[in-house]
């Protein structure tokens, strides 16, 4: 969602008004890929003692941040893979659709079993992906998200 997108994070620090410490971090990828791309945002650092700390608050944030590629998709138990046998309640899966490998984690399962004994089983997948500029979007959809998240360290190295 693109409102859940921002590029550039302020940090804001001890102080008020034009004595508050400000620091801002950009995401030059996403900042520059399109004239219109900007996307401001705040995070509140009150409590940092250094511009270090008010810096690394608002790079965490600019990192949770990030677009992301979100799919889902509902399940069925079939007699060629079968719930129980082929895979179980928080297993890691892949689905293909249009192309696209999706691999995300079985997070929900419904058993129905009708009057007549029929028994209906029905499952949610979810996936999630950081859709980094960096990396490109066909690497990042092969990737799970907890192989995408790093440290701000990592996404902003600062000389120390």
């Amino acid at each position: 969602d693109w409102r859940e997108d921002e590029n550039i994070v302020h940090g804001l620090g001890w102080g008020t008004g034009e004595g508050r410490v400000v620091d801002p971090e950009r995401d030059k990828w996403r900042l520059f890929k399109n004239l219109y791309a900007r996307r401001e945002g705040i995070q509140d650092a009150r409590g940092a003692t250094t511009l270090l700390q008010v810096a690394t608050r608002a790079a965490e944030k600019l990192g949770r941040m990030r677009p992301r590629i979100r799919f889902s998709a509902t399940l069925m138990s079939t007699p060629e893979t079968l719930y129980g046998r082929d895979w179980y309640w928080g297993d890691t899966i892949s689905a293909v659709y249009l192309g696209t490998t999706f691999k995300g984690m079985v997070e929900q399962v419904l058993i129905t079993v009708s009057q007549n004994g029929k028994e209906r089983i029905e499952a949610r997948m979810e996936a999630e992906y950081f859709a980094d500029v960096e990396i490109g979007l066909d690497e990042a959809i092969g990737m799970r998200s907890a192989d995408l998240i790093a440290s701000p360290l990592d996404i902003f190295p600062y000389n120390l």
